[in-house]
Protein backbone atom coordinates (compact mmCIF):
# COMPACT_ATOMS: atom_id res chain seq x y z
CA UNK A 1 0.00 0.00 0.00
CA UNK A 2 2.56 2.15 0.67
CA UNK A 3 4.72 1.26 -2.82
CA UNK A 4 1.74 2.18 -4.89
CA UNK A 5 1.20 5.86 -2.74
CA UNK A 6 4.46 7.00 -3.17
CA UNK A 7 3.70 5.79 -6.79
CA UNK A 8 0.73 7.81 -7.29
CA UNK A 9 3.17 10.83 -5.23
CA UNK A 10 5.87 9.77 -8.03
CA UNK A 11 3.56 10.52 -11.20
CA UNK A 12 0.79 12.99 -10.07
CA UNK A 13 3.18 16.09 -10.01
CA UNK A 14 3.91 15.06 -13.94
CA UNK A 15 0.23 15.11 -15.34
CA UNK A 16 -1.12 17.84 -13.30
CA UNK A 17 1.48 19.64 -14.88
CA UNK A 18 0.36 18.37 -18.09
CA UNK A 19 -3.29 19.00 -17.26
CA UNK A 20 -2.19 22.60 -16.31
CA UNK A 21 -0.71 23.03 -19.59
CA UNK A 22 -3.29 21.97 -21.58
CA UNK A 23 -5.34 24.34 -19.52
CA UNK A 24 -3.46 27.20 -20.23
CA UNK A 25 -3.42 26.25 -24.33
CA UNK A 26 -7.31 26.35 -23.91
CA UNK A 27 -7.80 29.71 -22.30
CA UNK A 28 -5.17 31.39 -24.87
CA UNK A 29 -6.76 29.87 -27.30
CA UNK A 30 -10.72 30.39 -26.35
CA UNK A 31 -9.50 34.01 -25.19
CA UNK A 32 -7.68 34.75 -28.78
CA UNK A 33 -9.90 32.75 -31.38
CA UNK A 34 -13.52 34.31 -32.14
CA UNK A 35 -16.86 32.46 -31.29
CA UNK A 36 -17.81 31.23 -34.50
CA UNK A 37 -21.53 31.07 -33.27
CA UNK A 38 -20.69 34.56 -32.20
CA UNK A 39 -19.60 35.96 -35.50
CA UNK A 40 -22.65 34.57 -37.14
CA UNK A 41 -25.32 35.79 -34.68
CA UNK A 42 -23.73 39.01 -35.49
CA UNK A 43 -23.35 38.66 -39.44
CA UNK A 44 -26.86 37.71 -39.38
CA UNK A 45 -28.12 41.02 -37.43
CA UNK A 46 -25.70 42.99 -39.64
CA UNK A 47 -23.83 44.34 -36.98
CA UNK A 48 -20.65 42.26 -38.83
CA UNK A 49 -17.68 45.33 -39.29
CA UNK A 50 -16.17 44.13 -42.58
CA UNK A 51 -13.64 47.04 -42.77
CA UNK A 52 -10.92 46.15 -41.16
CA UNK A 53 -11.08 42.55 -41.98
CA UNK A 54 -8.29 41.31 -44.18
CA UNK A 55 -9.32 39.87 -47.49
CA UNK A 56 -6.61 39.28 -49.81
CA UNK A 57 -3.27 39.01 -48.06
CA UNK A 58 -2.88 35.27 -46.09
CA UNK A 59 -0.91 35.97 -43.19
CA UNK A 60 -2.55 39.00 -42.14
CA UNK A 61 -5.66 36.50 -42.51
CA UNK A 62 -4.18 33.63 -40.35
CA UNK A 63 -2.48 35.82 -38.07
CA UNK A 64 -5.57 38.11 -37.41
CA UNK A 65 -7.06 36.56 -34.22
CA UNK A 66 -3.64 36.84 -32.75
CA UNK A 67 -2.57 40.66 -33.61
CA UNK A 68 -5.85 41.69 -33.51
CA UNK A 69 -6.29 40.70 -29.87
CA UNK A 70 -2.86 41.54 -29.12
CA UNK A 71 -4.17 45.74 -30.44
CA UNK A 72 -6.81 45.42 -27.92
CA UNK A 73 -4.56 45.64 -25.24
CA UNK A 74 -3.33 48.96 -26.32
CA UNK A 75 -6.54 50.62 -24.81
CA UNK A 76 -5.62 48.86 -21.88
CA UNK A 77 -4.95 50.07 -18.65
CA UNK A 78 -2.42 47.33 -18.00
CA UNK A 79 -0.63 48.02 -20.92
CA UNK A 80 2.40 50.11 -20.26
CA UNK A 81 2.60 53.91 -20.18
CA UNK A 82 5.81 53.97 -22.36
CA UNK A 83 4.44 51.31 -24.68
CA UNK A 84 1.48 53.68 -25.13
CA UNK A 85 3.92 56.30 -26.17
CA UNK A 86 5.89 54.29 -28.51
CA UNK A 87 2.43 53.32 -30.35
CA UNK A 88 1.37 56.72 -30.27
CA UNK A 89 4.24 58.08 -31.84
CA UNK A 90 4.63 54.94 -34.61
CA UNK A 91 1.06 55.13 -35.50
CA UNK A 92 1.36 58.36 -37.84
CA UNK A 93 4.11 56.87 -39.99
CA UNK A 94 2.44 53.19 -40.11
CA UNK A 95 -0.58 55.39 -41.66
CA UNK A 96 0.91 56.94 -43.73
CA UNK A 97 3.07 53.86 -45.36
CA UNK A 98 -0.69 51.81 -45.49
CA UNK A 99 -2.38 54.38 -47.31
CA UNK A 100 0.52 54.58 -50.29
CA UNK A 101 1.11 50.79 -50.24
CA UNK A 102 -3.23 50.97 -50.40
CA UNK A 103 -3.66 48.52 -47.14
CA UNK A 104 -5.56 50.59 -45.10
CA UNK A 105 -8.63 47.84 -46.03
CA UNK A 106 -6.83 44.97 -44.62
CA UNK A 107 -5.07 46.42 -41.79
CA UNK A 108 -5.21 49.17 -39.48
CA UNK A 109 -2.61 51.05 -38.21
CA UNK A 110 -2.84 49.71 -34.67
CA UNK A 111 -3.00 46.22 -35.48
CA UNK A 112 -0.29 46.90 -37.90
CA UNK A 113 2.16 47.36 -34.87
CA UNK A 114 0.62 44.69 -33.04
CA UNK A 115 1.44 42.22 -35.63
CA UNK A 116 4.59 43.83 -35.93
CA UNK A 117 4.94 42.50 -31.74
CA UNK A 118 3.90 39.14 -33.14
CA UNK A 119 6.40 38.82 -36.03
CA UNK A 120 9.26 39.65 -33.63
CA UNK A 121 8.35 36.24 -31.73
CA UNK A 122 6.81 34.00 -34.56
CA UNK A 123 10.20 35.01 -36.82
CA UNK A 124 12.28 33.90 -34.30
CA UNK A 125 10.90 30.76 -33.30
CA UNK A 126 10.37 29.80 -36.72
CA UNK A 127 13.84 30.05 -37.30
CA UNK A 128 15.15 28.43 -34.31
CA UNK A 129 12.91 25.41 -34.82
CA UNK A 130 14.05 25.38 -38.95
CA UNK A 131 17.91 25.46 -37.51
CA UNK A 132 17.08 22.85 -34.75
CA UNK A 133 15.47 20.73 -37.06
CA UNK A 134 18.37 20.64 -39.78
CA UNK A 135 20.69 20.18 -36.47
CA UNK A 136 22.58 23.26 -36.92
CA UNK A 137 24.24 24.95 -34.25
CA UNK A 138 23.76 28.76 -34.43
CA UNK A 139 26.72 31.07 -34.04
CA UNK A 140 26.35 33.60 -30.59
CA UNK A 141 26.92 36.23 -32.47
CA UNK A 142 23.68 35.67 -35.09
CA UNK A 143 20.80 35.33 -31.92
CA UNK A 144 21.24 39.02 -31.81
CA UNK A 145 20.95 39.81 -35.47
CA UNK A 146 17.65 36.77 -35.51
CA UNK A 147 16.28 39.06 -33.05
CA UNK A 148 16.71 42.07 -34.61
CA UNK A 149 15.38 40.76 -37.95
CA UNK A 150 12.16 39.39 -36.42
CA UNK A 151 11.43 42.37 -34.46
CA UNK A 152 11.96 44.60 -38.06
CA UNK A 153 10.49 42.33 -40.19
CA UNK A 154 6.95 44.00 -40.49
CA UNK A 155 8.54 47.33 -41.44
CA UNK A 156 10.81 45.69 -43.83
CA UNK A 157 7.74 43.95 -45.83
CA UNK A 158 6.08 47.09 -45.28
CA UNK A 159 8.08 49.58 -46.80
CA UNK A 160 8.88 46.78 -49.58
CA UNK A 161 4.91 47.10 -50.47
CA UNK A 162 5.01 50.56 -50.46
CA UNK A 163 7.81 50.81 -53.10
CA UNK A 164 6.60 48.07 -55.21
CA UNK A 165 2.96 49.77 -55.09
CA UNK A 166 4.87 53.24 -56.06
CA UNK A 167 6.58 51.48 -58.84
CA UNK A 168 3.45 50.38 -60.16
CA UNK A 169 2.43 54.41 -60.06
CA UNK A 170 4.68 55.42 -61.75
CA UNK A 171 5.47 52.38 -64.65
CA UNK A 172 1.19 53.51 -65.08
CA UNK A 173 1.28 57.19 -64.98
CA UNK A 174 2.54 58.06 -68.49
CA UNK A 175 -0.21 55.69 -70.40
CA UNK A 176 -2.80 57.59 -68.00
CA UNK A 177 -1.59 61.50 -68.53
CA UNK A 178 -1.67 60.49 -72.75
CA UNK A 179 -5.26 59.37 -72.07
CA UNK A 180 -6.00 62.40 -69.88
CA UNK A 181 -4.47 64.81 -72.40
CA UNK A 182 -6.31 63.31 -75.65
CA UNK A 183 -9.58 63.34 -73.30
CA UNK A 184 -9.25 67.73 -72.04
CA UNK A 185 -7.51 68.40 -75.97
CA UNK A 186 -11.03 66.19 -77.64
CA UNK A 187 -12.89 68.97 -75.31
CA UNK A 188 -14.08 66.71 -72.36
CA UNK A 189 -13.72 68.68 -68.95
CA UNK A 190 -10.81 67.37 -66.79
CA UNK A 191 -13.65 65.60 -64.18
CA UNK A 192 -15.45 63.43 -66.86
CA UNK A 193 -11.84 62.61 -68.47
CA UNK A 194 -11.18 60.95 -65.03
CA UNK A 195 -14.75 59.67 -65.34
CA UNK A 196 -14.56 58.09 -67.81
CA UNK A 197 -10.70 56.70 -68.35
CA UNK A 198 -11.89 55.19 -64.83
CA UNK A 199 -15.26 53.50 -66.05
CA UNK A 200 -13.26 52.40 -69.47
CA UNK A 201 -9.61 51.76 -68.68
CA UNK A 202 -8.20 48.73 -67.02
CA UNK A 203 -7.72 49.02 -63.52
CA UNK A 204 -4.30 49.85 -62.27
CA UNK A 205 -2.62 51.29 -58.84
CA UNK A 206 -2.94 54.98 -60.26
CA UNK A 207 -6.65 54.58 -61.37
CA UNK A 208 -7.35 53.05 -58.18
CA UNK A 209 -6.13 56.47 -56.64
CA UNK A 210 -8.07 58.81 -59.26
CA UNK A 211 -11.03 57.11 -58.15
CA UNK A 212 -10.35 58.46 -54.37
CA UNK A 213 -10.19 61.64 -56.24
CA UNK A 214 -13.00 61.55 -58.27
CA UNK A 215 -15.43 60.38 -54.60
CA UNK A 216 -13.38 63.23 -52.67
CA UNK A 217 -14.45 65.83 -55.56
CA UNK A 218 -18.30 64.37 -55.50
CA UNK A 219 -18.44 64.29 -51.50
CA UNK A 220 -17.90 68.30 -51.73
CA UNK A 221 -14.18 68.34 -51.63
CA UNK A 222 -12.69 71.35 -54.21
CA UNK A 223 -11.03 69.81 -57.18
CA UNK A 224 -7.59 71.72 -55.98
CA UNK A 225 -8.12 70.35 -52.16
CA UNK A 226 -8.25 66.57 -53.83
CA UNK A 227 -5.12 66.77 -56.31
CA UNK A 228 -3.38 68.64 -53.27
CA UNK A 229 -4.23 65.40 -51.33
CA UNK A 230 -3.78 62.82 -53.94
CA UNK A 231 -0.27 64.00 -54.30
CA UNK A 232 0.45 63.83 -50.38
CA UNK A 233 -1.03 60.87 -49.99
CA UNK A 234 1.05 58.78 -52.47
CA UNK A 235 4.28 60.80 -51.56
CA UNK A 236 5.90 60.74 -55.03
CA UNK A 237 8.34 63.49 -57.05
CA UNK A 238 6.30 63.14 -60.24
CA UNK A 239 2.70 63.06 -58.52
CA UNK A 240 3.19 65.77 -56.59
CA UNK A 241 4.88 67.48 -60.00
CA UNK A 242 1.78 66.68 -61.68
CA UNK A 243 -0.62 67.77 -59.22
CA UNK A 244 0.77 70.94 -57.95
CA UNK A 245 0.67 72.07 -62.12
CA UNK A 246 -2.70 70.90 -62.00
CA UNK A 247 -3.67 73.15 -58.79
CA UNK A 248 -1.51 76.24 -60.59
CA UNK A 249 -3.37 76.00 -63.13
CA UNK A 250 -6.80 75.56 -61.78
CA UNK A 251 -6.43 78.75 -59.86
CA UNK A 252 -4.85 80.92 -62.77
CA UNK A 253 -7.74 80.28 -65.20
CA UNK A 254 -4.97 78.68 -67.21
CA UNK A 255 -6.18 75.91 -69.93
CA UNK A 256 -5.48 72.48 -68.64
CA UNK A 257 -4.71 70.81 -71.37
CA UNK A 258 -1.66 73.10 -72.44
CA UNK A 259 -0.40 71.59 -68.62
CA UNK A 260 -1.53 68.18 -69.50
CA UNK A 261 0.44 67.99 -72.73
CA UNK A 262 3.79 70.04 -71.29
CA UNK A 263 3.40 67.28 -68.31
CA UNK A 264 3.52 64.44 -70.71
CA UNK A 265 5.72 65.74 -72.49
CA UNK A 266 8.10 66.47 -70.07
CA UNK A 267 7.26 62.70 -68.02
CA UNK A 268 8.53 61.25 -71.15
CA UNK A 269 11.68 62.92 -71.74
CA UNK A 270 12.45 61.98 -67.85
CA UNK A 271 11.17 58.02 -68.74
CA UNK A 272 13.77 58.26 -71.96
CA UNK A 273 16.59 59.74 -69.73
CA UNK A 274 15.67 57.46 -66.87
CA UNK A 275 16.10 54.39 -69.25
CA UNK A 276 19.44 55.50 -70.63
CA UNK A 277 20.83 55.84 -66.71
CA UNK A 278 19.63 52.40 -66.21
CA UNK A 279 21.23 50.90 -69.77
CA UNK A 280 24.34 52.57 -68.98
CA UNK A 281 24.72 51.47 -65.28
CA UNK A 282 23.71 47.66 -66.62
CA UNK A 283 27.00 47.98 -69.11
CA UNK A 284 29.01 49.16 -66.13
CA UNK A 285 27.69 46.34 -63.83
CA UNK A 286 28.01 43.63 -66.40
CA UNK A 287 32.16 44.14 -66.22
CA UNK A 288 32.41 41.99 -63.20
CA UNK A 289 30.64 38.74 -64.02
CA UNK A 290 32.20 39.61 -67.59
CA UNK A 291 35.73 39.59 -66.44
CA UNK A 292 35.69 37.25 -64.08
CA UNK A 293 33.44 34.48 -65.63
CA UNK A 294 33.30 34.88 -69.17
CA UNK A 295 36.24 35.83 -69.56
CA UNK A 296 38.53 33.05 -68.01
CA UNK A 297 36.45 30.54 -69.73
CA UNK A 298 36.80 32.09 -73.56
CA UNK A 299 40.45 31.98 -72.64
CA UNK A 300 40.84 28.45 -71.62
CA UNK A 301 38.50 27.39 -74.62
CA UNK A 302 40.59 29.62 -77.67
CA UNK A 303 44.31 29.40 -75.81
CA UNK A 304 43.81 25.62 -74.04
CA UNK A 305 44.51 23.52 -77.45
CA UNK A 306 47.28 25.91 -77.92
CA UNK A 307 49.19 25.30 -74.77
CA UNK A 308 48.47 21.59 -74.61
CA UNK A 309 50.10 21.24 -77.87
CA UNK A 310 53.14 23.56 -77.55
CA UNK A 311 53.88 21.85 -74.64
CA UNK A 312 53.68 18.62 -76.55
CA UNK A 313 55.97 19.46 -79.20
CA UNK A 314 58.44 21.20 -76.74
CA UNK A 315 59.01 18.10 -75.00
CA UNK A 316 57.90 19.60 -71.78
CA UNK A 317 55.28 16.70 -71.40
Amino acid sequence: MLDFIQQISSVGPKYLSLFCGALAAFTLIYSIFPDTSQLAARKRLGMEDESVQPKNIAVFKLLYPLYSAIASLFYSEYFPSWAVAWVEKKRPTVSRKLTIANLRSEITPDEFIAFGLTMAALVPLLMYYLFGTLRFNIPTFLHPAILLFGFFYSDLWLAQAVKARQKKILRALPYTLDLLTLSVEAGMDFIASLQRMSERSKKTALLEELDIVLKEIRLGTTRSDALRNLGERLDIEEIASFTSLLIQADQLGSSIGMVLRAQSDQLQTRRFQNAETAGAKASQLILLPLVFCIFPAVFIVILGPLVIKFLVQGGLV
